[in-house]
């Protein structure tokens, strides 16, 4: 199965009716060379723990698409040419709307022709928030240091973001929070020698969701900055 981008659906087994507030959105997995941030063609394959829970894809849209139990834990492997290969334990309930994975080029391994980013109006990663808070989690903050190592290393692009919240509490103040999220990582990235001119942000509040807000589970991923390359 090779592809950039890959989707996966996250569900409860089925029981004759399904409720939407236990059904989790889709899951989007890039891959990602770790030092160009292009996109890799790569074979990813996921297995589960449960013998009797094999999954098999459905491709549909250009994507293999799969079911998995929120309370289930499977295995990730990410295998592409010239790269090492990534073992990765994944559990449905707790993957973030957009998870990222970054591979390491062999030292004679094959390596990108061009180190130019193609990743156009596509998000670069996300990163996630504590609740009501502009404090980053520290799940996100991996990507955050691959980010800032890729701008330290390529002064010629820059850097935007897009602060988001989930919808509890006064829309005008999470407007403000979202502001907030967004300077805290503009100052980290400052932090890290990467001029301000260089970022722009922008704060949406609770305007654009990408879960429903009605679990706990689903308004996590909302609480969270974007990240795109330009």
């Amino acid at each position: 199965m090779k592809a950039g981008f890959f989707l996966l659906f996250l569900m409860l087994p089925f029981t004759g009716t399904v409720q939407a507030q236990s059904v989790r959105p889709v899951a989007i997995i890039r891959v990602l060379d770790r030092q160009t941030l292009q996109p890799i063609q790569a074979t990813i394959m996921i297995v589960s723990q449960h013998t009797d829970r094999q999954l098999t894809p459905l491709y549909e849209d250009k994507m293999y698409k799969f079911k998995i139990t929120p309370g289930d834990s499977s295995t990730l492997t990410i295998y592409a040419d010239g790269y090492e290969t990534l073992n990765e334990p994944v559990c449905a309930s707790r993957m973030s709307s957009v998870e990222t994975f970054y591979l390491r080029p062999l030292a004679n391994g094959k390596l990108p022709l061009s180190t130019t980013p193609i990743l156009h109006e596509d998000i670069t990663t996300v990163l996630y928030f504590s609740q009501s808070e502009a404090k980053v989690l520290e799940k996100s903050r991996p990507h955050l240091e691959r980010i800032a190592e890729f701008l330290q290393n390529n002064d010629k692009h820059a850097i935007e973001l897009a602060g988001h919240t989930d919808n509890v509490g006064d829309s005008y103040k999470n407007l403000l929070l979202s502001n907030a999220r967004t300077d805290v990582i503009k100052d980290i990235l400052v932090d890290h020698q990467i001029a301000a001119g260089r970022i722009r942000s922008k704060a949406f509040g609770d305007k654009k969701p990408v879960a429903p807000n009605d679990t706990e589970s689903n308004r996590s991923l909302n609480r969270r900055v974007e990240m795109r390359v330009r």
